[in-house]
């Protein structure tokens, strides 16, 4: 029977195989028959077809940037020549074309290096030879320091690892790369650097801009090789790698990398989007029954922004292949105003870019969830936006409705249905930005479909324009009676910070629990709680403030004497069992601030205006819990945000580099979470109260879990603050345990509620940990 099995699995496999093939060949035939009737831009679409089964076809990537050049899309030409380069980097007639591509653009120095590229890898090529010397004639004696400083040895390839890719130069130099860490190995005696420079952001003529990383490679004697190692994370994308000695001479070698941290998903991906498409066309017959039998047809008005009549002829063709049929589509040149949506009779507005295109199924599944929850006001669905070649790649899976989120950037996106009279009374602002913000003002029936239901012509990423959408949320505070200031998230490109002006300073009451101990760590000597108190009363710019230190009736007289200087009260905890859970509701009682920050005493303070940057989210009424971003002490995040990991509690994104942005800006900006660690929280010391605190119960384990979806059951949202940066060297104080007894507690209160975690899609998300990674888990699928 195994073998049975097994052999029927290598003949659908091997099936599956030849059905991909046939059509990988059906639209190759197609797309050459275009490309030689000169319809480049049905060529270009289906040359990205290939690329979407198949993205490792380096002449398809070649085909599609020819097509996009004789259209004129000159950075969608270069991206596809460059993501073949990065699979044949030793290919001279690609590097030719590379050439011509930057000449047509007038990237003289750029085209120079590529025809020099093409010469040596092709040595006595007239053409590109003809082409160099065309170049030199018109741009004179730049072009010589440009070539003197580029490599002259061409690598070749070499077996490698498994899980990695090793590029072998004449030098036996090689690059080996992971995620989104990067090695260089090198076998000479010599001691080599190695500069990392991004492709599509080499845009100087006479030289090349500072490298992005430069790299020392040591000798390892088990290797036999010098090996230099990135301790940063490089943003995707292809590279030229340039491997010099450490003294600075002459290139030893070069070469194109495309580093992708994504790759061992993409195929996976790009599987499940064709599934999705072939259930989509069984099932459509089943879908245009269902719709007749709708209780409600709601009448679907799609404003289409934008003017572009290719990107235009892309939209309308997608939502002509609608299921559902009650729609009328019209298009907005300018802001969203109300004439537009005066324009028909519609019960609800979808509002889409021109190039953006709908699943067929897309206003069926907002027809269908409008039947389910007839009182939702906004529907809003995941998107996904294309790659260099066409194919999709970049999905965006939102979480459910999180209006600290919304205040970042426009998480809600593409593509969402709105109510029409409430539409109505949001219209007229500038842009679509605003006039999201502007419409949830008015409700918050907001529903999320955890479905992609569009491909975007411009990704979240991608902002149209950042002086519109500035002043929309400048507009928001306004009309939300918040003083404050809106700056861009400038490492992440896109993306709000919002300061608030405090209206008021009232008293924040800091409950600190401690053991007095004083602990080794990292070579150093800390008294913890002296370390603590000295961080808060000196590194602090918020004046208005109270601790209270809970202590287990052992405190030195130094400790009493330091507290008694800053002026801390002092509550003893007397039972003999250890319990955070009655110590933390113990401080909180004798506290006597309208604001509590709970605080462990192994915490460092890193930013001096913390307790503002946390108390400026209260100025919101929907807020109930604030936490804070903390981090290890070598800068790597210990917590930015809970999430119910398979029901289970677990810190996003731990160990991840502390800059780093995460996904879609949910480590770097403002984001809901289901919950935020008791490290390091804020709360209203009535809502505390009025929840019952920590739950006694869970003496160790949950408790601030526990309290957090005590407060979400009011009605309240949990903020992570990533402005808020603390150092937290984590248990130092008591050895971290999980009580079994504690675990099926938590459990059995609140594993039905947290069987799906509202903010994280843990279908389409990596859970174990939670890194906010695509990928597709098994238990849901």
């Amino acid at each position: 029977m195994v073998r049975f099995l097994g052999t029927a699995n290598s003949i659908l496999g091997a099936a599956a195989r030849w059905r991909r093939d046939r059509r990988i060949g059906t639209l190759r035939r197609a797309a050459d028959r275009a490309r030689d009737n000169r319809d480049h831009a049905e060529a270009a679409r289906l040359y990205g077809g290939v690329l979407a089964l198949d993205g490792s076809l380096s002449e398809i990537y070649v085909q599609c940037g020819h097509m996009n050049k004789e259209l004129g899309r000159l950075e969608e030409a270069e991206a596809c020549y460059l993501a073949a380069l990065a699979l044949t980097p030793d290919d001279p007639d690609l590097h030719l074309q590379i050439g011509h591509l930057h000449k047509v653009a007038g990237r003289n120095g750029e085209a120079a290096w590529a025809y020099y590229c093409a010469s040596k890898l092709r040595p006595g090529w007239a053409e590109a030879l003809g082409e160099l010397c065309a170049l030199y004639e018109r741009e004179g004696p730049r072009l010589i320091g440009l070539l003197s400083n580029r490599g002259n040895q061409q690598p070749r390839a070499k077996d490698c690892p498994s899980g990695t890719t090793l590029l072998v130069g004449l030098s036996d130099w090689a690059t080996v790369g992971g995620t989104t860490a990067l090695q260089v190995c090198h076998a000479a005696e010599q001691k080599v650097t190695v500069e990392l420079f991004p492709l599509l952001d080499l845009r100087s003529k006479e030289a090349l801009p500072a490298p992005t990383i430069a790299i020392d490679a040591a000798f390892e004697p088990a290797a036999g090789l010098h090996v230099a190692r990135s301790s940063d994370w490089l943003e995707d994308g292809p590279y030229m790698v340039i491997a010099r000695t450490a003294a600075g001479e002459g290139p030893l070698a070069l070469q194109a990398v495309n580093i992708d941290s994504m790759s061992r998903w993409r195929s996976s991906y790009l599987a499940v989007v064709e599934e999705e498409r072939a259930l989509l066309a069984l099932d459509r017959s089943d879908m245009e029954r269902f719709v007749q039998e709708m209780r409600l047809r709601p009448r679907f008005l799609v404003v289409v922004e934008g003017s572009n009549p290719e990107r235009m002829t892309s939209t309308v063709a997608a939502l002509e292949r609608q299921i559902y049929p009650t729609w009328i589509c019209c298009r907005a040149d300018g802001d969203f105003t109300k004439e537009v949506l005066q324009s028909c009779e519609a019960d609800f507005v979808v509002c889409i870019e021109a190039g953006d295109e709908l699943t067929a199924d897309a206003l069926f599944e907002f027809a269908s969830a409008i039947n389910a929850w007839p009182e939702i006001d906004m529907h809003y669905a995941d998107e996904d936006s294309r790659l260099a070649g066409g194919q999709p790649g970049n999905p965006f899976y939102k979480p459910d409705w999180s209006p600290d989120y919304l205040e970042v950037f426009n998480y809600i996106g593409r593509p969402a249905c709105f109510r029409m009279d409430i539409a109505y009374q949001a219209a007229g602002g500038i842009g679509y930005y605003d006039f999201v913000l502007r419409f949830c003002e008015k409700t918050n029936r907001i529903r999320h479909i955890r479905r992609v239901l569009c491909t975007v012509h411009r990704s979240a990423q991608q902002v149209a324009d950042r002086a519109a959408d500035r002043l929309a949320l400048a507009g928001r505070l306004e009309r939300t009676q918040r003083r404050g200031t809106v700056a861009p998230l400038v490492r992440a490109g896109y993306g709000w910070d919002i300061r608030i002006a405090l209206a008021r300073m009232p008293l924040v009451s800091i409950v600190l629990p401690t053991a007095g101990m004083t602990v080794e760590f990292e070579g150093r000597r800390i008294d913890l709680l002296a370390n603590a108190l000295l961080n808060i009363y000196r590194e602090s710019s918020y004046g208005n403030i109270e601790v209270v230190i809970i202590h287990n009736g052992n405190l030195s007289v130094e400790h009493e004497a330091l507290a008694t200087s800053f002026g801390c009260r002092l509550v003893h905890y007397s039972e003999p069992r250890f319990n955070i859970s009655k110590k933390l509701n113990l401080g909180v009682s004798e506290a006597r601030g309208e604001f509590v920050v709970l605080l462990n005493d192994d915490i460092e303070v890193a930013n001096a205006a913390w307790i503002e940057r946390m108390l400026e989210h209260f100025e919101k009424d929907h807020v109930g819990v604030v936490g804070a971003r903390l981090l290890y002490p070598d800068g790597t995040i210990q917590h930015a945000g809970v999430v119910m990991n398979w029901g289970a509690p677990d810190h996003v994104m731990r160990g991840a580099p502390g800059d780093s942005d995460g996904y879609f800006l949910s480590t770097s900006g403002t984001h809901n979470y289901a919950a935020v660690t008791g490290a390091c929280m804020m709360v209203r010391r009535d809502d505390y109260i009025s929840v019952g605190g920590f739950p006694e119960d869970l003496a160790i384990s949950y408790n601030d879990i526990d309290f957090c979806q005590k407060i979400r059951l009011k009605g309240r949202s949990i903020v992570y603050a990533p402005q808020v940066v603390l150092t937290h060297m984590e248990s130092q104080s008591r050895e971290p345990v999980l009580d079994p007894e504690e675990t099926a507690i938590y459990q059995k209160r609140w594993a039905v509620r947290n069987a799906i975690d509202p903010f994280y899609n843990e279908v389409r998300l990596s859970i174990v940990p939670p890194t906010f990674e695509v990928t597709f888990n098994g238990r849901y699928i």
